[in-house]
């Protein structure tokens, strides 16, 4: 398994999400019934997987394997992926509100969730364009073959202690998709 793979195949999938998440966002008109709802099968996939599996690998396996191979933590690529992480965490936890309200929308929060929404497909398909065209083609020109053999080793294991959470969440994910998607 080539772990840079993964996280870009998983991009992917993200990607797919984020235009579900958008066309759930631009159709959102008042019906708490069934946007609240649908806004809570949405925060599922993120915080389930793209936070904790998805950005696992990336901030406890890679980021600490360039960091050990000599990339700064605090500034460049790896400094500005981790700062964009909690930015995208923050609009996590406003959406995540949002859907766990437990009165019907305000006008107000309704255009706070499509903001927020919106605001979050933006900073990550930014983002994913900067991982997948800057910082693996780093880690890949300058890590060495054992790290990254290593760091293949530690992807395997990852994904076999969150195999059948991540298929769950990867067919939730698709299920989004096939619903929202344009």
């Amino acid at each position: 398994m080539n772990p840079i793979e993964t996280l870009v195949e998983e991009h992917e999938t993200i990607v797919r999400m984020l235009d579900a998440l958008e066309s759930w966002s631009d159709a959102v008109s008042g019906d708490d019934a069934t946007e609240r709802p649908e806004l809570t099968r949405f925060m599922t996939f993120i915080r389930e997987f793209v936070d904790p599996i998805h950005h696992g690998k990336e901030e406890d396996l890679l980021f600490v394997t360039m960091v050990d191979h000599g990339f700064p933590k605090e500034h460049g690529p790896i400094g500005m992926m981790l700062h964009e992480h909690g930015i995208a965490r923050g609009l996590i936890q406003t959406m995540h509100g949002l859907a766990q309200s437990p009165a019907p929308w305000t006008p107000a929060e309704r255009d706070q969730a499509k903001r927020a929404a919106g605001s979050y497909a933006e900073l990550m398909r930014q983002h994913i364009d900067k991982e997948n065209h800057v910082l693996y083609p780093m880690a890949e020109a300058r890590l060495p073959g054992s790290a990254m053999q290593d760091l293949a080793a530690r992807f395997e294991r990852f994904q076999a202690a969150n195999a059948t959470q991540g298929a769950e969440l990867q067919a939730l994910g698709e299920a989004l998709i096939q619903q929202y998607a344009p």
